[in-house]
């Protein structure tokens, strides 16, 4: 029965969130980052890690 209550939809209760202003600014400027395509993958990441990690 709690599993069906954890997948049933009417269980799920919409809870909003107050941001702070540096939370704000913070989604603002990814944003902008997204927009003018200042990203990198999830693949350069991890090969960055690993050279980080060989260099430790």
């Amino acid at each position: 029965m709690a599993l069906l209550r954890l997948v049933d939809n009417r269980a799920v209760q919409e809870e909003k969130i107050k941001l702070t202003k540096e939370q704000k600014l913070m989604l603002e400027m990814s944003k902008a980052d997204i927009q003018n395509g200042r990203t990198v993958s999830q693949n350069d990441l991890d090969k960055n890690d690993l050279e980080w990690l060989k260099g430790k």
